[in-house]
């Protein structure tokens, strides 16, 4: 059976979401994620999670998913990607953007880049997660939320 998919106006990644989503990762990360999208309040269904790359994957495959995240991003609809960390950064196609966090871009595309400290800083670190939170309230307010494929 074929995984349905949705349209996703923001999507939400970071290095270790493949490793993550496998259940090999940090469970914490997902609770820090979950805290915010409900501080934020958005939408249901306007958020979605995408990997940047499988675990174990050769750099070879590596290069090849950077393009496979790119095509997901447009046949999602995607109009902005929140980035977690630095390694996050670096294995998304957005790397030459050089962003540091709290910082956001918007692409040739039209699609808005955000770029936030890693999720394992957040972990330990209420403050920092709040500022987050208020960082990104007026950011994705300028984002479409509509949820119908294009």
């Amino acid at each position: 059976m074929l995984p349905r998919f949705s349209a996703a106006p923001i999507i939400w990644t970071y290095a270790e979401l493949g490793a993550d989503l496998l259940g090999k990762g940090d469970g914490r990360r997902g609770d820090i994620l979950r805290r915010m999208l409900r501080a934020l309040k958005l939408p249901r269904g306007s958020s979605a999670f995408l990997p940047l790359n499988i675990p174990g994957a050769s750099p070879q495959q590596e290069k090849h998913e950077e393009g496979v995240f790119l095509t997901l991003l447009e046949w999602l609809g995607t109009k902005a990607v929140v980035i977690f960390g630095q390694g996050g950064l670096d294995h998304s196609p957005y790397a030459s953007l050089t962003l540091s966090p709290f910082q956001e871009s918007v692409t040739e595309k039209g699609r808005l880049v955000i770029m936030l400290p890693a999720l394992d800083v957040l972990l330990d670190n209420n403050s920092l997660l709040e500022a987050c939170i208020n960082y990104l309230r007026p950011a994705l307010a300028k984002v479409s939320l509509d949820t119908k494929l294009p």
